[in-house]
């Protein structure tokens, strides 16, 4: 089964603490399957993470790793995560990226189901 959201954050040069805000906010969404969701680690940094055990904190999200092995800029970092994402609809987050409300990834969920001809949804959609 595909996930239905790819979410792939670019981490660049960040250290695992740095990822605490962004995981954690996606680990505390309500109202989701997170069968459904996929979270992609890309380090295409020059510094890359060293210890990902701390990530087993975050026991409600499947984190796919990715280290490519050469450095790239954010946005290849970004083009990376699109080439190994396998979701239906796919979020961008930097190493300081956050979802804000509990309820982001619901309200995601809700209107894509109002408008399943839609290439791109905003806030707005």
């Amino acid at each position: 089964m595909n996930p239905h959201i790819s979410i792939i954050i670019a981490v660049n040069d960040a250290r695992e603490d740095d990822l605490a805000m962004p995981l954690s906010s996606i680990n505390n969404q309500l109202g989701v399957d997170f069968r459904d969701i996929e979270i992609i680690l890309v380090d295409g940094g020059r510094y890359r993470l060293t210890d990902l055990t701390a990530f087993r904190l975050f026991k409600n999200i499947r984190i796919d790793y990715q280290q490519p092995d050469n450095v790239l800029s954010w946005t290849e970092s970004f083009e990376w995560g699109l080439s190994v994402a396998h979701g239906d609809y796919v979020m961008f987050m930097g190493p300081d990226g956050l979802l804000n409300q509990t309820s982001v990834i619901q309200t995601f969920n809700t209107t894509a189901e109002q408008n399943p001809d839609a290439d791109v949804l905003t806030a707005g959609a």
